[in-house]
């Protein structure tokens, strides 16, 4: 297979633009030493992406031609640490620098070897059959740190370029291996802003199912869809064309009114909102959402009636669910709930003692916990 290059970056459009990788120089130091001993040494995958995209790489994982065992031997040798024996069976070493505390990533060029997410073993390779094993083209681009050029074999620049988004090989064989690839294929469609490419939608449309996908992993990577799309809105409306909701949510009803905000508590409100209380709190842990995932959903619906006679419920609803100002401000407005009110409450703070209650108005047992919301109620009522 032919390598494909595009020196420096750039990206030829209607106008022409270079976008130029800044590289840790400790990674520098890796390339050189790996030079030193007739190695390959390349930057792949997710910091090679956001470069080409504009946006500045959060970390760097690295791909090479030496064997693990020659990893460990020429890093150790150099004075670097290594992290455990993690990933070395499947030919990934951590190697400890000072750019990253938790460690960058050297992987094997690979092939692995049986089908699904975790495979019995690997195979090493070269370059052209490691890349096979990716999922989309736009993550499979690697980066000459020596040439300072991309090496492209799937076409991933023009994907780019085109604001497609592409699986690496055929479509249905990718999702097969791993379906959740089908969510992130909607992940960086809606972070860039692209569309799926015909065969890539097609595939997820014949077959939608996530089934061997654990609720977790569903449940993470819709997070990282919310959080990251361009526009959250579109992301949202792709998920409906492609009849997932009910793939990755089955026992919740998901209000497809979607709004445009990227905070993640404020969306799982509003998506579960029209479901009751208990089946909310019930089917989300299920689902295994967090604790605070599940209180703030409920908080976030209590505020959607909320009246003055209920605010120390509520004060206390937010406390279990300790959700921010800004998720409950967003979330007021998107629903034009009485901003006055959601104001007040957010100053509120309860100042009743249960003893003095008690000394006070003669009142025992349950009649305490209403004696205080009555009090709570007409302070509260003061201050709006």
């Amino acid at each position: 297979m032919q390598l494909k290059t595009f020196t420096e970056f750039q990206m030829v459009n209607e106008a022409q633009s270079s976008l130029k990788l800044s590289i840790p120089s400790d990674i520098v130091d890796l390339y050189k030493l790996f030079k030193k001993n007739g190695k390959e040494l390349y930057i792949v995958g997710g910091a090679v992406r956001d470069a080409l995209l504009g946006k500045k790489p959060k970390d760097f994982d690295l791909a090479t031609d030496a064997f693990p065992e020659e990893v460990v031997k020429m890093v150790q040798d150099a004075g670097y640490s290594t992290i455990g024996e993690v990933g070395q069976q499947f030919g990934v070493v951590i190697v400890q620098i000072p750019s990253d505390r938790n460690g960058v990533e050297i992987a094997t060029f690979r092939e692995d070897i049986g089908s699904g997410r975790r495979p019995e073993g690997v195979n090493y390779s070269t370059i052209d059959k490691d890349v096979l094993r990716r999922d989309l083209t736009i993550n499979a681009l690697f980066y000459d740190i020596g040439k300072g050029e991309v090496v492209d074999l799937v076409g991933g620049l023009k994907d780019i370029q085109d604001q497609k988004i592409r699986t690496v090989g055929k479509a249905a064989d990718r999702f097969a291996e791993d379906p959740l690839r089908k969510l992130r294929a909607l992940r960086f469609a809606g972070r860039t802003g692209s569309k799926l490419e015909a065969e890539t939608a097609d595939a997820i449309l014949t077959d939608n199912s996530l089934e061997g996908v654990s609720p977790e992993r569903i449940r993470d990577e819709f997070k990282k869809s919310i959080e990251s799309a361009k526009k959250v809105k579109d992301y949202l409306k792709m998920v409906s064309e492609f009849n997932l909701w009910s793939v990755m949510f089955p026992t919740l009803q998901v209000n497809e009114a979607f709004v445009e905000s990227s905070l993640w508590l404020v969306q799982l409100a509003m998506l579960f909102g029209d479901n009751e209380r208990e089946q909310i709190k019930k089917e989300m842990n299920k689902m295994t959402f967090t604790s605070d995932e599940v209180d703030s959903v409920l908080f976030l619906k209590s505020l959607m009636s909320f009246k003055a006679e209920d605010v120390f419920d509520l004060y206390k609803e937010r406390e279990r669910a300790d959700i921010d100002k800004n998720n409950i401000t967003v979330f007021a407005k998107i629903n034009r709930l009485d901003l006055k009110l959601v104001r007040a409450f957010l100053k509120y703070k309860p100042t009743t003692d249960g003893r003095e209650v008690m000394k006070k108005y003669g009142v025992k047992g349950p009649q305490v916990g209403e004696k205080i919301k009555e009090i709570e109620a007409n302070k509260f009522k003061k201050t709006i």
